[in-house]
């Protein structure tokens, strides 16, 4: 299997929203990480082979049950925050006994001072405990493996996505689509500050059916029948596109109201796509050996 680094940025780890903040990270997080495909064992608790995430939920109680223990500790309520305690610990039994390697990844002595402090009813030990099992075992383990089975499980794999391309009139892997589609998408600005108008025109009708052919691929994740959110900003997409081509079929078309739409497509749907899915597909690639 391949490896590659990765450089983590705060703004990145902060995508995780409130499941990240409910355990405070490392003091020191490294700069670099090695993301490695997650254990294969892990195959059998997700879809196709499992017909629910099961890890996924499984993680969800145990999460629930670490966040009740500081609850009913500030509230005073210790038996309920010693029974959190207790499901903390078998969830974590549990998922040792589904994932066994991941137990290196684990320091015991700061689960069983939290323990301890439940035990004596300090609230302040509770706490302090807190910190450092979100450190030392929460944020310790998934700075290790919570990216990859994001990647891997979590996201459909694109390998596995055809589209079919106008250009080579067949089916096409998306990582060779997408390539062709670049290829047609650049030509546009190429023919236009090269003066080759009919090159730009050429390279947009390419690029025009190349994106009803990616709206339709799209949708094999997407489907705009369920979800409320506009995906891709691909209405947008067409509109100016089609504005772009009203430009370029002029018989002197202005270059640089045509290069402003271009600029727009590429800023808009391109780079915001590319952000979004790029990490993800381009680790499933590596990892395939594509």
């Amino acid at each position: 299997m391949k490896k590659f680094i990765v450089t983590f940025m705060v703004l990145f780890v902060a995508s995780f929203g409130t499941q990240i903040a409910a355990q405070p990270p490392p003091a020191k997080a490294p700069a670099n990480m090695i993301l490695e495909p997650p254990p294969k064992v892990l195959e059998k608790y997700y879809p196709p082979q499992a017909k629910r995430p099961v890890l996924f939920l499984e993680m969800l109680k145990f999460e629930s049950f670490y966040t009740g223990i500081s609850i009913y500790a500030k509230q005073g309520d210790w038996e309920k925050a010693a029974r959190s305690y207790a499901g903390f610990r078998n969830q974590l039994d549990k998922v040792f006994e589904m994932v066994p390697q991941w137990k290196g990844n684990v320091r015991m002595k700061p689960v069983k001072e939290l323990g301890q402090a439940v035990q004596k009813r300090d609230f302040r030990g509770v706490m302090a405990a807190k910190r450092k099992v979100g450190s030392a075992v929460c944020g310790n383990c998934h700075n290790k493996v919570r990216v990859s089975i994001w990647y891997r499980f979590h996201w459909k794999d694109f390998g596995k996505i055809l589209v079919m391309d106008p250009g080579a009139k067949r089916k096409l892997p998306l990582f060779r689509f997408m390539l062709a589609f670049a290829d047609s998408f650049t030509g546009i600005s190429l023919g236009l500050r090269q003066g080759e108008i009919e090159l730009a025109r050429k390279s947009f009708k390419l690029f025009r059916a190349r994106l009803d052919s990616l709206k339709q691929a799209c949708a094999q994740c997407h489907n705009p029948k369920r979800e409320a959110r506009r995906y891709l900003l691909i209405a947008d997409t067409i509109k100016t596109a089609d504005a772009l081509g009203a430009e370029l079929s002029r018989p002197v078309p202005e270059s640089s109201k045509a290069l402003n739409l271009h600029r727009a497509i590429g800023r808009n749907t391109c780079y915001a796509c590319h952000q979004i899915h790029w990490p993800a597909a381009t680790a499933q690639r590596l990892w395939a050996g594509r």
